[in-house]
């Protein structure tokens, strides 16, 4: 199903972009990125969300703990 591009979706959307865009930044910086690399992280951040960002987590940590 299509949805509009102006929905009520957007109202809950665009403050979880803003959140993620915080979180990236604050990412950015401890992780010492220069421009554009910071730039690229807080996009993917925004662009994955919350629960993009926990799947990419889990799996990361998945294979941590497979190595040990």
């Amino acid at each position: 199903m299509r949805r509009k591009f102006f929905g009520k979706e957007l109202l809950w959307e665009m403050p979880i972009a803003v959140g993620m865009a915080f979180i990236g930044e604050a990412l950015a910086s401890w992780l010492a990125l220069e421009q554009p690399m910071a730039t690229g992280l807080i996009a993917a951040l925004a662009y994955l969300g919350p629960r993009g960002s926990e799947v990419l987590f889990i799996r990361w940590l998945a294979t941590k703990v497979e190595n040990r």
